[in-house]
């Protein structure tokens, strides 16, 4: 089981999930990000940072 919360990211947002996968710790959190980020698309820099954040 992987966890990961925007907070790890140093966001102000109360959002976190959890996996089996970083693949899959990523799409839940590309469907967050659209919505409540405004971040319809994940750039490669901030996919990177959220592998580093998640723990596993």
């Amino acid at each position: 089981m992987v966890l990961f919360t925007c907070r790890d990211l140093g966001m102000d947002c109360s959002f976190e999930t959890t996996g089996t996968t970083e693949s899959e710790i990523i799409k839940k959190f590309g469907d967050h990000a659209g919505s409540a980020h405004n971040m319809p698309v994940l750039t490669a820099d901030v996919i990177f940072k959220v592998k580093k954040a998640i723990k596993k």
